[in-house]
């Protein structure tokens, strides 16, 4: 049985967990790369072995962005919002747990996110190899998610694992993050809205940098950062906006 999931309440922490990726892995591995090919970024098979050597060397940590809801049998949440659960032949979720008859708690691999102590290009005011500053280089959620607080929440406690080990240390006192500059979507010029038409892609709906803004991180400083191919076959460029937040 499964049922549509509509989420239009807030959500909070309580109601979404980080749950370290393994790469390793073959089903993660193929749900991993087919969340990467939905965003465009870094799904080669190289790109992804890096990942993973990273992750040996305990630079970058990933987590699956897991929204956890508790349904009835008739598919309503108790506030009454429509949720998706999958049950096998035997009444058994997808991982494996025995389905109640009367609920069910469920997780849904919403997204991802990183927590790397690395950067590239190395930049000591990004990320320090000591964990003191810490940055995430890859965040994304699924098209579908994006609604009810998802995003704040994923970032809530990505900044809290910053100041923990394993994944983070005590010592972290910033968390930065690079992110498309907000004139590229402001400024009505070839530079900077234009790049979007020339590269055959509607403008953005919203900036990610005021979105970050209203989460507490400060602009410090930008660099042409992320490469793109016009419709001509002529390279493009995207100014990107250096980001952090005092985490102590």
């Amino acid at each position: 049985m499964t049922v549509s999931l509509n989420l239009s309440s807030l959500l909070t922490t309580e109601k979404l967990s980080l749950v370290p990726i393994n790469l390793n892995d073959p089903v993660q591995h193929a749900e991993f790369k087919q969340q990467r090919v939905i965003c465009g970024w870094d799904y080669s098979d190289e790109a992804l072995q890096m990942f993973i050597e990273k992750q040996e060397k305990k630079l970058k940590s990933l987590f699956w962005i897991m929204i956890q809801q508790k349904a009835h049998a008739n598919g309503k949440q108790e506030n009454g919002d429509t949720v998706s659960v999958t049950q096998d032949a035997n009444g058994h979720a997808a991982d494996g747990n025995a389905v109640s008859p009367s609920a069910t708690l469920f997780t849904i691999r919403a997204g991802h996110i990183s927590l790397d102590s690395y950067t590239e290009p190395a930049d000591p005011e990004v990320a320090l190899e000591d964990r003191s500053i810490m940055t995430v280089q890859t965040f994304f959620i699924l098209p579908e998610y994006r609604t009810g607080g998802v995003g704040r929440a994923a970032m809530d406690l990505v900044e809290v694992l910053a100041t923990q080990e394993p994944y983070g240390s005590p010592h972290c006192h910033t968390l930065a993050l690079t992110t498309v500059n907000k004139k590229h979507i402001e400024i009505d010029a070839p530079e900077w809205r234009g790049v979007w038409k020339r590269a055959g892609l509607d403008v953005p709906p919203f900036s990610n940098e005021i979105w970050y803004e209203k989460l507490g991180y400060v602009y410090w400083k930008e660099e042409t950062r992320y490469n793109a191919v016009a419709l001509d076959g002529s390279p493009l460029y995207l100014i990107a906006s250096f980001m952090r937040k005092r985490l102590r």
